[in-house]
């Protein structure tokens, strides 16, 4: 693992809460939309563990932000998105 990459991922956790709360998801809503357990977005929000790059993906699609601003290869600012579904 190259250390562009981890550093770029270090910056995961926070973008990932950032962009969820400004969709307005709950992590219970959002962990519903991927179909995985709240825990492990905590997990995943808090560091503990990095997501898969199909749960990346997901994840990026499921809060409008594009995977490069998430996964911090660009510092250009997520589009977000509104949603109908929160907790």
């Amino acid at each position: 693992m190259s250390s562009d990459f981890k550093k770029n991922v270090a910056c995961l956790p926070e973008r990932l809460r950032t962009a969820r709360e400004q969709v307005g998801l709950s992590q219970a809503a959002l962990a519903r939309r991927l179909s995985i357990g709240r825990p492990t977005l905590v997990q995943y929000e808090s560091g503990h563990i990095c997501p898969s790059v199909p749960v990346l993906i997901a994840l990026a699609d499921a809060l409008a932000v594009s995977l490069d601003w998430l996964t911090g290869r660009t510092d250009d600012p997520p589009k977000g998105g509104e949603s109908d579904e929160s907790d």
